[in-house]
Parts: C-alpha cells; structure tokens; sequence
C-alpha cells in the first residue's frame, strides 16, 4: 500500500510524527546523483572552472539568503581536490558533480529519514561490501 503526504513533510512531520514513524526506511545513494545537469562532452572532458562556478554560484543562490559568497568559497574549497597541484577539466568536474548531488539529492534523503526517525537516535547503516570500491565509487547506505 502506498502513502502520499497530502502537506509538505516539513510541516506534516511537525504535526503528526506518527505519519513518519510507523513506516521503516531504507535509501541509497551513488557516485553521480546528478546525471542530467551534464552533456555528454562534458562527461567525457570534464569542465573548466567558470562552468563550475557558474553551476554553483546559482545553486547557492536558489538555497540560500544571506552569506552567499562565503557559502559559495566553502563549498569550492570543501569540493575541490587538494591532493592534486594542478586541476583538470575531469578532476573540476568530479568536484562539481559530487556538490551537486550532495545538495540536491543526498541532504534531502537524509532529511527525509530524519523525518521517518522521528528524533529516535536508531540507525543502521550498511557498507557495500568488504572489498576496496573502485576509483570513483561510493555507495553508502543508511536505514533509519
């Protein structure tokens, strides 16, 4: 049987935890949430920084009000790959498409499932599997 909220979750949630709570919860998320933000060319070679800065710069914009240029510095900074002396069209891509995914998909996933908890600290989590994940890959797992 399946259940719609009639309200925005936010508010429901407020109101009635019991809609949430009386359900078990289980999501999954991948390497690349973010699939259709990007052309092919782009996947292939990756993006200069102004492409980024401009997929960002407008994301932060959408979410937020206030600090937007300092919301901005830090997500380039928490994004960008400083194993590496000099970036590539792919390394400035890989950065943007994990920036993207974890605002857009990933945070509300994991706000969704703080909702179903209900405030109850109970959480499982399951990791893929034992063996190392290729470059590239991740998989994580949380049941709430």
């Amino acid at each position: 049987m399946a259940s719609c909220c009639p309200r925005i979750p936010q508010t429901s949630w407020k109101k009635s935890t019991s809609l949430f709570t009386q359900y078990d919860l289980l999501f999954g998320t991948t390497r690349v949430e973010s699939y259709f933000h990007f052309t092919a060319l782009e996947e292939k070679f990756g993006i200069d920084s102004g492409r980024r800065d401009r997929l960002l710069r407008t994301l932060v914009r959408n979410l937020y009000t206030y600090h937007l240029q300092e919301i901005f510095l830090t997500v380039v900074n928490e994004y960008m790959d400083w194993s590496r002396s000099f970036l590539q069209g792919q390394d400035i891509f890989d950065g943007t498409v994990d920036a993207l995914g974890d605002a857009l998909v990933v945070a509300p996933v994991i706000r969704s499932g703080t909702f179903h908890s209900g405030g109850i600290p109970r959480e499982d989590t399951y990791p893929p599997s034992l063996q190392p994940a290729a470059k590239g890959k991740k998989t994580f797992f949380l049941h709430i």
